[in-house]
């Protein structure tokens, strides 16, 4: 019994080991005919993606041109006016390449915007600290006027004082000839 298990395990992992994976293909061949009538031999192939041109629409059949300059019939079942799925790819990775060009151009000017900002953003803080810097003399050229309005130097009032004394001998004297003059009825001494 063991050994009827093991062959049959056995023929099982052979069979699941020899499986292989297969995909339907979406190539389409289909035969060009002389006449609109599927048992008359194949003139020529057209296959999926070539462009026909409609001459002439029959019940079930189409005459077509290929972009090759041939002529025939073919089964208007087969054929539709929707791209089909092979060239769509087509499309798609045509746009699809336009598209990462556009990104890494964008890239591009967003890293050389990115570059300008930091250059930009250093001379902002350049300036900043030159501003900071020139404030800072503001301050210190207004304190230094507060404080010199604020102290006023000795020389300034030794020539007050001076001046104060000479206006006062001045005064003096003028008031001394004026009390003369009277006391003298007007003759100067």
């Amino acid at each position: 019994m063991k050994r009827l298990l093991i062959a049959v395990l056995g023929l099982l992992a052979c069979g699941v080991a020899a499986a292989e994976t297969v995909y339907v293909s979406d190539t389409l061949r289909l035969g060009v005919r002389e006449e609109p009538d599927s048992s008359l031999p194949a003139e020529s192939i057209v296959v999926s993606g070539m462009k026909l041109e409609v001459l002439e629409r029959g019940e079930e059949y189409l005459r077509i041109r290929t972009e090759g300059g041939e002529e025939g019939w073919v089964n208007a079942s087969y054929v539709t006016t929707e791209l089909p799925a092979q060239l769509r790819v087509e499309r798609l990775k045509e746009e699809r390449d336009q598209l990462t060009a556009e990104v890494e151009d964008l890239t591009g000017r967003l890293d050389d915007a990115r570059n300008q900002q930091a250059a930009l953003a250093q001379e902002l803080e350049k300036m900043n600290q030159r501003h900071e810097a020139l404030e800072g003399e503001i301050r210190r050229l207004r304190d230094a006027r507060a404080e010199l309005g604020s102290q006023t130097p000795w020389w300034i009032w030794l020539a007050a004082a001076l001046g104060l004394v000479v206006l006062g001998f001045s005064v003096g004297v003028t008031w001394y000839r004026h009390h003369v003059v009277r006391r003298l009825h007007g003759l100067m001494p």
